[in-house]
């Protein structure tokens, strides 16, 4: 057997194994990722807050299940502006994300950010509260983790009733 011969049939396993896993992907994403987001909109106004702190060995603010109640979670695509700010500072959300064991899971090693994940920014960033924080139970500031390898945040709130406190505003027209 000579090496190109060799070569070719790494090559080929390599590349079929590359195509099995893409297609696991795509299984993953499409199918499984779409019955499990069912029902997400119902799940959102139901924080399944005592379920999360026995899990995760967290305490969430009492705040977060009135906020998670309330229609502010509903909204998708617009800014959270604290109070008396320039667009500049504003915070895009995408999304709201359910509080539940099954979603947070889920959002926990998509996002992997290092807490539980409350929202989703366009830029594949997450708005979290810090498992540091949340375990020694002290109020947690709201995080953004930003995307990238990095792993950077920007504090969005030094605290959750700060954050509850922002103003929903709709994205400007583009010119």
């Amino acid at each position: 057997m000579n090496v190109a011969s060799v070569i070719g049939s790494v090559f080929a396993v390599v590349f079929c194994l590359g195509l099995l896993a893409l297609a696991g992907v795509i299984v993953w994403f499409g199918v499984v990722g779409a019955v499990r987001r069912k029902g997400r909109l119902g799940r959102l106004h139901r924080p399944e807050l005592a379920a999360i702190e026995s899990k995760w060995g967290v305490k969430l603010p009492a705040s977060v299940e009135a906020y998670f109640g309330s229609p502010a979670v509903d909204r998708g695509d617009f800014y959270l502006a604290p109070p008396g700010t320039s667009q500049a500072e504003w915070w895009y959300v995408a999304q709201f994300l359910p509080l539940t064991r099954r979603d947070l899971s889920d959002w926990i090693s998509i996002t992997n950010v290092p807490g539980i994940p409350i929202a989703l920014d366009a830029d594949k960033g997450a708005y979290y509260l810090p498992f540091e924080k949340l375990r020694k139970h002290l109020p947690p500031p709201v995080l953004l983790r930003l995307p990238g390898r990095k792993g950077e945040d920007r504090q969005v709130a030094s605290s959750f009733e700060e954050f509850a406190a922002f103003e929903p505003r709709d994205a400007p027209p583009e010119e």
